[in-house]
């Protein structure tokens, strides 16, 4: 049983009230799911993101970047800083510094997941430029969102 107190539960439940929202999207009501995407990242990256570095209870450098493309994640597009992005830890802290900080834009105000394109930034500090940018569409976001949150209940379950 998962439990609202545990980063798996947490995790878990993220991932539910997200299938949620998009059933009750297709079913037509007025939700939004790109905005749904966002939060979900607030509850799997933002919020545990310190939880997992102080315990280390996932070990994000075994993730690289190439093994995950090889295993069928969603592929980003970088526009800045892709050459240091190597594994998921550091991926993961700069996605939680861009989502964090909210330096998130949309590419439209489309419903619809594959019309929409979802832009991370990063950036040293407030009085710096952004250095590390990435791209993905937002169905693709999707499918990473999952992905990730069964990485996590896994993880977290040996």
């Amino acid at each position: 049983m998962d439990i609202r107190n545990s980063m798996a539960g947490f995790s878990a439940r993220v991932r539910k009230n997200l299938d949620f929202m998009l059933e009750e999207r297709a079913d037509g009501a007025d939700v939004h799911t790109v905005t749904e995407l966002t939060t979900a990242l607030l509850g799997l990256v933002v919020y545990p993101y310190q939880f997992y570095k102080d315990n280390k209870l996932v070990d994000f450098r075994k993730y690289t970047m190439e093994r995950m493309s090889a295993e069928g994640w969603p592929e980003w597009t970088f526009h800045k800083g892709g050459e240091e992005t190597k594994h998921l830890r550091h991926f993961l802290r700069r996605l939680r510094n861009g989502t964090s900080h909210y330096l998130v834009s949309y590419s439209s105000e489309s419903r619809k997941l594959d019309e929409v394109f979802v832009t991370f930034g990063d950036r040293p500090d407030e009085t710096k430029e952004i250095d590390w940018e990435v791209e993905i569409r937002a169905d693709h976001l999707l499918e990473f969102t999952r992905r990730l949150a069964d990485l996590l209940r896994e993880e977290l379950a040996t």
